[in-house]
């Protein structure tokens, strides 16, 4: 498996502006430097495992949410989630459930071309 750093650089950058952090201020919080801040929201250098978790912390997310776009999803693991959710939930709630994820599968079929020009 190949790590898309253009892909982790971009969700660094996006977190940082949704939470209105200077690169200046994320350097500050993860001990990094500005520049390597910059180089690594560019993809001109490769982030070391230690300095995404210290990017992940100084933003307040889990480092999971750096790597999303990365981290192949397993059908069987899907499927074991989805059932572990639908477990102990009533009919209404199955079928509410079912309702909304019909739905959002929709939605995002849709919107698929926003989400390829976003992963690029």
């Amino acid at each position: 498996m190949s790590i898309n750093y253009q892909i982790i650089g971009k969700r660094i950058r996006e977190i940082r502006k949704r939470e209105k952090i200077s690169q200046e201020k994320l350097a500050e919080r993860s001990e990094l430097s500005t520049q390597y801040i910059s180089q690594i929201e560019t993809a001109a250098r490769r982030a070391s495992l230690t300095s995404l978790v210290n990017i992940a912390g100084a933003l307040n997310v889990g480092i999971e949410e750096l790597l999303y776009g990365n981290i192949p999803i397993r059908s069987s693991e899907c499927q074991k989630e989805t059932a572990q959710i639908f477990r102990d939930c009533t009919v209404y709630e199955k079928m509410v459930l079912l309702e909304s994820l019909k739905e959002h599968k929709r939605i995002l079929r849709e919107n698929e071309c926003f989400l390829e020009k976003r992963n690029k």
